[in-house]
């Protein structure tokens, strides 16, 4: 798998089996599986962790906060730095040396960020392929918002979303990489 590549996708129905075989009622274990558009972690944490789909919110949400102004880039980058720091804290071992928590904050927080990219290209892609005929993953999501970007753009910023994950990975500035991003998605290139 290279790194630009998603994670593998389980079909829902597989997902839905599993979920259930857990003890979820049946009816949330389709709800969940919906949500989670076949990331099996996710569907997990979502029963789990009510903060997990904030977090998938606040991505899914990101297309229509998007500007051509840097300014108002920076500023959804600082946001969403600052959202996803709870669950960085909650993770860290408190047991661990300081040096050692700072180490797995920084991997946490670099985790939470491409997982985090791939949620937002998944709606580009989800923006997509509804117009041009395909299936949508994010089957939970208003299917209107997603015509408010033409086809063309929605390939080209789900395409930057996830060269954004590569320059995450090669752990350039989180924030620049997200505010570049931003300012980039808004464009009307």
């Amino acid at each position: 798998m290279t790194s630009r590549q998603q994670s593998a996708r389980v079909p829902s129905d597989q997902l839905i089996e599993t979920l259930t075989a857990k003890g979820i009622e049946p009816g949330q274990a389709e709800n969940v599986a919906i949500v989670a558009a076949g990331r099996p972690g996710l569907a997990l944490s979502l029963m789990s962790r009510p903060e997990v789909a904030a977090f998938r919110a606040m991505w899914l949400s990101i297309p229509e906060k998007v500007t051509p102004h840097p300014g108002d880039g920076q500023r959804l980058a600082s946001v969403v730095i600052e959202e996803i720091k709870p669950l960085v804290e909650k993770s860290i071992d408190a047991d661990l040396p300081k040096d050692k928590q700072q180490r797995a904050r920084r991997r946490i927080e670099q985790s939470l960020l491409i997982s985090g990219l791939e949620i937002l290209a998944s709606w580009y892609t989800d923006s997509a392929s509804l117009q041009l005929g395909g299936p949508v993953r994010n089957r939970d999501l208003d299917l209107t918002a997603l015509t408010d970007v033409s086809p063309r753009r929605a390939v080209l910023a789900a395409d930057k979303t996830l060269d954004a994950v590569v320059d995450i990975q090669a752990n350039l500035r989180r924030e620049l990489v997200l505010a570049n991003l931003f300012s980039g998605l808004g464009s009307e290139d």
